[in-house]
């Protein structure tokens, strides 16, 4: 593993290199992002955007894996806006470069999220993983998720169906 590598939290100023991951990411992995990579793509503007409200409303994060390379990995997590619902947290996007994987990115990087969610009081932290992503689920299963619903048919990629595993994780006192 590079002596150099870091995990921390995005700032507006990594939006460009993020954005290049996420699309490097959906590229390779279609079946493991429900989001489409054309249309994503033709979006830039809006995604960057997003983030950078997200960061500036302190909704959510973007946890990223850094080195001498570059952003290496990355993984998203947003808190809920309605008053009844700002307990719970979702992870997404999470996706660490193929010469970096089996070196516990993954879970550095979940770890990563799990902090922020506690410093905002988030209770509850879900995802969704494609029933086929076995490395991912592992990953999940080893940072203490659980399997709650699986979703048949979830995303549809080429004439093919996926399921996604609905995993969920409680935080703070109640682990």
């Amino acid at each position: 593993m590079d002596d150099s590598l870091t995990i921390r939290e995005a700032r507006d100023a990594d939006a460009d290199a993020l954005f290049e991951l996420h699309l490097e990411a959906l590229r390779a992995n279609p079946t493991a992002f429900a989001a489409d990579p054309q249309e994503t793509a033709a979006d830039r503007s809006g995604w960057i955007g997003r983030l950078k409200r997200n960061l500036a409303m302190d909704m959510g994060a973007i946890c990223l894996a850094e080195t001498s390379e570059g952003i290496v990995g990355m993984s998203g997590i947003f808190r809920r806006t309605l008053a009844k619902m700002q307990h719970t947290a979702t992870i997404w996007g999470t996706y660490v470069k193929p010469g970096w994987r089996g070196q516990g990115l993954g879970e550095r990087l979940l770890q990563a999220n799990l902090a922020w969610a506690r410093r905002h009081r988030v209770h509850m932290v879900r995802l969704a993983v494609v029933a086929t992503n076995v490395p991912a689920i592992r990953c999940y299963l080893r940072q203490g998720f659980a399997v709650y619903g699986v979703e048949p048919d979830a995303l549809l990629h080429e004439g093919r169906y996926y399921d996604e595993l609905w995993m969920t994780k409680r935080i703070g006192g109640a682990e």
